[in-house]
This record gives C-alpha cells, sequence and structure tokens, in this order.
C-alpha cells in the first residue's frame, strides 16, 4: 500500500473547542514560529466558536494558512461530554472524524491542544508509514498495565501526536472500528460505574482500531516532562538518546496533571517556562475575550474536596510525628496541595523530589525541585510520599534509590493513619 501522499507544505490538525482555545492558541503559535511559511493549519472546532478572531489574528501575524473547520459529527453521539478539565467538552472524539472533516487531505499531522512545537516537523512529515496507517509514540505508563499488555501485546500509543495517512484510514473504516470501540469499552465501564476517563475517552478506542496498524517513532515526537531514566529505558532508550532527545525535543506534550496554564506551575520545568512566555505574548498582543484558561485537571469538586482532605491528613501526620522540613514527593497534584495545606498551616517544608529529570532544578509555587537521589544525599531523610495512584511505584523508586545510596528514609504515605 501506498503512503498517503507527502506534499511540499505540511498539513497540521488540531481539534479543541473554546474550552481549550488559549492553549491551542499558545500550540498554534509555537508551530508557526518553528516552522515558518511552511505549514497549513486546520484547526476543527465548534460551530460559532468564539475562539475564531484569535486564532485568525495569530494567522494574520504569522503568515500563516488558516481554515477553520466549525463541525461537531461527534456531537451527534451519546458520548460522554465530561471534560478532565471541567465543564463539558466532546472534542476530543472529534480526531475519530478527521478523514471526514478534512476530506482533500492524505496526509496530516494531527497535535493536541496541550503542546508546544519547538522544532521543525518536516521529518516526521516525510516519514515513510510502510503501508501502516498512523505513526505514533508509545505510551509507556499505559504499557506498564498487565491488562493492557495482554489485550495490546503490539504496544499502546499516545494519541496526543499522530502522522495520519489519511486514505488508509478511509479505505479501511477506521472511523467505524473506532466508534465501535468506544460503544464496547464505554459499556463496560458504565457496568461497572466508571467513566470514559477509564477508557481515556478516544485514546483507548483508537489504540484497539488501529491495534497493528501504527509505526512506533522516537519520543522527541511526543516529548513530556515526565519521561524518566526507567521508562526511557523501557522504551529501548539508551542514556545518551534519552539525554538527545530531553536536550532537542520536536513537539514538548504537557502531560498529565502539571498543566502550564495553573498558577504556580509556571516554572516546573523549561518548557513551562516557554509555554508561559507564549502566553504572555498573548495576553498583551491580542484580544481574548470570551476565552478563559482551562482549570486543573480533575474529576470534578467531590475529587478536588478528597485531595485537600488527604493533604491536610498528610500534613497533620508529620506535625505530630515531629518532623522538620520533610520533602515531599511531586507527581500529581497531591504534592502541590500538602504544600499549599503546609503554608496555610505555618509547617515548614524541605523540598519538593522527583523522578522526573526535567523538573530538577526548577521550582513549583516557589518550592524547589530535587532529585531523590540528590536529595537522600544531602541528608533528606523524611518524605511525604504525595501520591496515591501510583503509590505502589513510587514507594519503589523511592525505597531502591534510598538502597542505592545507603540512605536511611522515612517516609509518609495516603495509607498511613
Amino acid at each position: 500500500m501506498v503512503d498517503g501522499r507527502v506534499t511540499d507544505r505540511i498539513q497540521i490538525a488540531y481539534c479543541f473547542d473554546d474550552h481549550l482555545a488559549l492553549p491551542g492558541a499558545v500550540a498554534m503559535l509555537s508551530l508557526l514560529r518553528a516552522n515558518p511559511g511552511g505549514v497549513d493549519v486546520h484547526v476543527c472546532t465548534d460551530p460559532d466558536p468564539k475562539c475564531a478572531a484569535l486564532l485568525h489574528a495569530i494567522a494574520e501575524v504569522e503568515g500563516a494558512s488558516l481554515r477553520i473547520v466549525t463541525r461537531a459529527p461527534e456531537k451527534a453521539r451519546n458520548f460522554e461530554n465530561h471534560s478532565v478539565y471541567g465543564g463539558e467538552s466532546t472534542a476530543t472524539y472529534r480526531r475519530i472524524f478527521l478523514p471526514d472533516l478534512l476530506p482533500e487531505l492524505d496526509r496530516v499531522i494531527y497535535i493536541d491542544a496541550d503542546t508546544i512545537v519547538a522544532a521543525p516537523l518536516r521529518p516526521l512529515w516525510e516519514l515513510p508509514l510502510g503501508g501502516k496507517t498512523i505513526a505514533a509514540v508509545r505510551d509507556p505508563w499505559m504499557m506498564r498495565n498487565p491488562a493492557i499488555q495482554a489485550q495490546l501485546p503490539g504496544g499502546y500509543f499516545n494519541a496526543g501526536v499522530l502522522l495520519i495517512d489519511m486514505a488508509a484510514w478511509r479505505a479501511k473504516a477506521i472511523t467505524d472500528a473506532a466508534l465501535a470501540e468506544v460503544a464496547r469499552l464505554s459499556a463496560i465501564a458504565a457496568a461497572s460505574g466508571g467513566s470514559a476517563l477509564d477508557y481515556q475517552f478516544d485514546q483507548m478506542p483508537l489504540n484497539f482500531a488501529l491495534a497493528d496498524q501504527w509505526v512506533d517513532v522516537s519520543p522527541r515526537w511526543n516529548f513530556t516532562t515526565m519521561l524518566t531514566d526507567r521508562i526511557a529505558q523501557s522504551m529501548g532508550l539508551t542514556a545518551a538518546e534519552f539525554a538527545a532527545i530531553c536536550e532537542d525535543p520536536a513537539i514538548v506534550h504537557m502531560l498529565g496533571s502539571h498543566k502550564p496554564w495553573l498558577e504556580g506551575f509556571e516554572t516546573l520545568s523549561v518548557w513551562h517556562r516557554q509555554f508561559d512566555q507564549y502566553r504572555r505574548e498573548l495576553e498583551a498582543n491580542f484580544d481574548l475575550s470570551g476565552l478563559a484558561w482551562p482549570g486543573a485537571f480533575t474529576n470534578g469538586e467531590s475529587v478536588e474536596m478528597a485531595r485537600r482532605l488527604m493533604a491536610m491528613r498528610l500534613v497533620h501526620s508529620a506535625r505530630r510525628l515531629g518532623w522538620q522540613k520533610p520533602a515531599v514527593v511531586l507527581t500529581g497534584l497531591l504534592g502541590p496541595e500538602v504544600a499549599k495545606i503546609a503554608q496555610e498551616q505555618h509547617f515548614p517544608l524541605g523540598p519538593f523530589i522527583t523522578e522526573y529529570p526535567m523538573l530538577v532544578g526548577h521550582e513549583v509555587l516557589g518550592m524547589p525541585i530535587q532529585g531523590i537521589a540528590e536529595a537522600f544525599a544531602s541528608g533528606v531523610a523524611q518524605v511525604i510520599v504525595a501520591d496515591y495512584r501510583r503509590l505502589d511505584a513510587t514507594l519503589a523508586v523511592l525505597n531502591e534509590t534510598a538502597a542505592e545510596s545507603g540512605a536511611q528514609i522515612a517516609l509518609l504515605t495516603p495509607r498511613d493513619r
């Protein structure tokens, strides 16, 4: 099978509504700065979008070609419309319909809204697919799940960046297959009282629909600051290869809960700082009327309250134990919540500690971030393990690092009473 036609101009597609329009505007601005004059941008958004004027203004300033597609075919289906950022949105499902929304294109690079493009995309654009339908980056976190490993032995990709052979997608009826998987997985989730987050909205359905139909490409094309040395090794990368990707990623995907638009997270990494520069430029030079930055990655007020209560319990326990300036593990949003509670209660903390090398040397909420080994070597001996979703994995890393360094550490976790 011949790959979808590779044109001189790179075709880029985004799928977002007004809910994620401001991060999407940052993504588009970064794309145009890194690829001047060489891309055509297609934004698939809702009918009557408030963001249209802003996107056209950016395209005009940057001298770029922009088309806004105001069709939302997923809205006619019974998809769960709860956004992980609060509010309602079904825009994430729209990439399932891209070959129908952009019928004249044979090849496109799809990019999520919570990204920064940092390098030219032509090497990805011209990548041979060898008869496969897409190219994508392996998702190492999902592949840690034994159930996923059993169901998708060929691997699981992150759908935030996709090089798509649109002609092959149409010929193989991938849209229909993905929609059937959404129906199947949503029924399974509903039967157990779950939600669309259990099957990653459209991401897991796309993985099932495209099993054995994707090319695994370098994480340089869908890079995240949450990569670790251990994860890179599990992806088959040498230490030198991982270091080179960290120095020169092409697309940075702000995965997880540490979103760069959240107050206090602007300084979390070099890429969060870069995002903040683009944000300041947007706010200074463009009219953002009617649009707002989204909230935190959440499942609603009940989850936020549970996180706050958990943080209060951890701070109370550390105080009761007589701990002095304990370090706080930084993985999701619980660690920053612990820091906020500690500040409210005038309980001094040590640094945040992390296994994510891209965060080391930066700060969040004004607190410095150290690597775990570095912290143990400097004498950190008390650690609030502010993690619950990946607690066992985090404990394994802490204990392994302590054993390697000969450190004696005391750990306080959400399981401790």
